[in-house]
């Protein structure tokens, strides 16, 4: 799944720049989301 890894590398990336703090909200609803992606 390259895409995806690219879509949340551009997500974190943008999600830095505005806020720091949000990363760690984009990836909990990511984790959220698929929590089993890693399997």
């Amino acid at each position: 799944m390259e895409t995806d890894q690219k879509i949340i590398a551009i997500a974190v990336s943008v999600a830095h720049r505005l806020r720091p703090g949000q990363v760690r909200k984009i990836a909990n609803a990511r984790c959220q989301e698929q929590p089993d992606a890693d399997e």
